[in-house]
């Protein structure tokens, strides 16, 4: 396998964003074992972040080749970012039939070599799973479509 320099700089980009989360937790209180405080969860998801960038830095400096970084696809930074902002304008106000296929449709540009059926499959997936999860099972009141359901 080759030795990757991207695997360890977001390793250690992963772990530097763990500290940084998890430091603050303390001041939110851990609580005790029966009755968790309000710090414990976002102490934990540090932890499993810098366990996962640790792990990456260990396994890219194991590695014997060196395959340099590639180049910054701002293409793809573009794409992602309005699709993320398409999402959480439209979600409440056009509702999940809109907001959650037309995110995977911008989100889809990023990529040159994306296909249309399996984006029309995501989107259909991704919006009933959605709707499943988040409206029936968890209560929230997210519209389906706005001005219809």
């Amino acid at each position: 396998m080759k030795r990757t320099d991207a695997d360890i700089a977001s390793g250690a980009i992963f772990m530097v964003i763990a500290g940084c989360f998890a430091f603050p937790t303390f001041s939110y209180g851990l609580g005790t074992a029966l009755r968790l405080g309000a710090g414990v969860y976002p102490l934990v998801i540090s932890i499993v972040l810098g366990v996962v960038g640790g792990s990456l830095v260990v396994t890219g400096l194991l590695r014997k080749r060196v395959d340099p970084i590639k180049p910054f696809d701002i293409r793809a930074m573009f794409f992602i970012l309005i699709a993320m902002i398409f999402g959480a304008l439209t979600l409440r106000t056009l509702g999940i039939v809109v907001a959650i296929p037309g995110t995977i449709l911008i989100a889809s540009f990023a990529s040159p070599r994306a296909a249309l059926k399996p984006i029309i499959w995501t989107s259909v997936l991704l919006t009933v799973f959605t709707w499943l999860v988040f409206v029936k099972a968890l209560q929230v009141r997210l519209p389906l479509l706005v001005g219809v359901l």
